[in-house]
Formats: structure tokens, sequence, C-alpha cells
């Protein structure tokens, strides 16, 4: 992330306060808005090992992760079709 926008500005403009609306927007739509990298650092804000609770990550605030978070554990699972599987003179031989 280090060719991220914001890597090279003033780490405070991504931290703004609650109240501040157009520190946010900026944040948002100025920063976040032009990042090749927005999906990458959202899932890194959200993902158990980092969880990081102030500021603003892939374009999202803090109150707006919190709510993709909780989405995602109300959502089901999905399942995974691989299709039927070949026959057993076609399939591979597991390495000893």
């Amino acid at each position: 992330m280090t060719e991220s926008p914001c890597s090279r500005i003033d780490p405070e403009a991504m931290f703004p306060a609650p109240s501040d609306t157009a520190a946010i927007t900026f944040a948002k739509e100025q920063v976040c808005g032009t990042c090749h990298f927005r999906a990458q650092c959202l899932e890194w804000a959200i993902s158990p090992f980092s969880r990081s609770e102030y500021g603003i990550f892939g374009g999202h605030t803090e109150e707006e992760r919190r709510d993709l978070v909780k989405a995602r554990k109300l959502a089901k699972p999905v399942r995974l079709n691989y299709g039927p599987l070949p026959p057993k003179h076609q399939r591979l031989s597991a390495a000893a």
C-alpha cells in the first residue's frame, strides 16, 4: 500500500472526526475514490486480523465497516459445486 494515494498525504486526513462531514467526504471521494487498492484496503480493514476501529479505509467509515461485518455474519454460506467426480481411472493418484 505504499503506492496508494493515502500514503502520500497527511495521515490525519484519513482519521477525521465523526462530525466533520467535509473531511470525511474528502477522504472517501478524493483519496479513496481514486485508489486502485480500495477493495484490498477494505478487505484488510474488516478482516478479523486487523479490524481497524477508526478512520477511513477502503472508502468506508467506522460505522459503514461495522455494518458490512454484521451483514457478512448474517449472510448464508455459499455452497460450492465442483461438479461430478471423474471416473476412478481418470483421477490423479495422491503423491506419496
